[in-house]
């Protein structure tokens, strides 16, 4: 016992003494903080022509590997957050040595709106565009809006063009993405415009080019993918059927049956916090299929588990529904259908507070 004791003792002082920092290590990180603060007070000194207030000052890191590092040296790049006129905003900048090139968020909001308000002004026929990569909350903006410098900002990224009612051939693709250079291009068309989300799912591949629409298809008639380097273009339609409670979309325009089928998962092989609700039998001539099973078939603090037999298969949840898709479930070949499966829907635990 003793013995047992003494080794995790050891143990335990190796892992504290890897988790601390040299003399040397501290004052270098204390360094980096030091002339990042006093570089980004300029940069927005420069940029904007006012001082702002340091609120704080802190080193960054990069993505730890498969192996932990447990004492982890800043990557040089300091994050200030700095106020002025009651207003918070974040400047990120180098440590390493002095320097007024860096990037903030203090006009991030304009700038969206300013970026969509161009777009909307010379393309009428478009309800919104959205930016996805800039508007993450990790993105920074080195450029000044001067509300003349549209390519600025969108050169080398993403575009969504948001419809509704319309067909994507009818956005000017190309003249877009030759006036903005942007990277890619997806023309989505809306059933209505006052749910048009884009969410970006790292679950479904849809086989089709450019980035997962399985998120969004029940709110799509169509979309289209553009590649503006080398004119590659991806057109397809969704074609999305509702029955019995739940939604099934395709790409390609063919028949969908749902119907209802016997319960085919047992009770032990569902968690303790699981119930069962109903059983579907999915059949059509379509190749894929996504299954998308609306919130509200749950109560609003539950979400949903998908049970083919007695295995639950991944699902994904996306804004209104939690679905899956048929590539992963073995095809039921004793009918003539390209696909053919059941499905029983369940209640599973507590949604994670999703926010959209």
């Amino acid at each position: 016992m003793k013995k047992g004791i003494f080794a995790l003792l050891v143990m335990s002082s190796i892992v504290f003494i890897g988790c601390g920092y040299t003399k040397e290590e501290q004052e270098l990180m204390d360094k980096y903080e030091e002339i990042g603060e006093s570089n980004a007070i300029k940069y927005v000194e420069n940029k904007y022509g006012f001082t702002p207030k340091v609120i704080e000052t802190k080193n960054t890191y990069n993505e730890p590997g498969i192996v932990p590092d447990f004492s982890p040296m800043p990557n040089g790049t300091v994050l200030v957050t700095m106020e002025y006129d009651d207003k918070e905003f974040e400047v990120e900048i180098t440590g390493e040595e002095e320097s007024l090139e860096g990037a903030d968020n203090y006009q991030k909001d304009e700038i969206l709106v300013y970026l969509n308000d161009y777009v909307v002004e010379h393309y009428p026929m478009v309800e919104e565009a959205e930016f996805y990569e800039l508007e993450q909350d990790d993105y920074y903006f080195s450029e000044l809006l001067t509300g003349d410098n549209f390519k600025d900002y969108v050169e080398d990224y993403y575009v969504a063009i948001k419809l509704c009612d319309k067909d994507v051939s009818e956005f000017p693709v190309a003249e877009f993405g030759a006036e903005s250079n942007c990277s890619e291009i997806s023309v989505l068309n809306y059933r209505d415009k006052d749910k048009m989300p884009l969410l970006f799912n790292s679950g479904i591949w849809t086989s089709s080019g450019g980035p997962d629409m399985d998120s969004i298809l029940p709110y799509i008639t169509q979309y289209e993918w553009y590649n503006p380097s080398d004119g590659e273009t991806i057109v397809k339609d969704v074609y999305t059927k509702y029955d019995e409670d739940i939604v099934v979309c395709t790409l390609v325009d063919e028949p969908v049956y749902v119907t209802k089928a016997e319960k085919s998962v047992d009770d032990e092989d569902l968690l303790s916090y699981q119930s069962f609700i109903n059983a579907y039998k999915i059949q059509s001539n379509a190749k894929d299929v996504w299954i998308y099973v609306p919130h509200s078939m749950v109560n609003k603090d539950q979400s949903i588990a998908f049970y083919c037999g007695k295995y639950e298969e991944t699902s994904y949840e996306t804004e209104g529904y939690d679905y899956i898709d048929n590539m992963v479930i073995s095809n039921d070949e004793s009918d003539e259908f390209a696909t053919s499966f059941e499905i029983n829907i369940c209640t599973d635990k507590k949604r994670q507070n999703v926010e959209y």
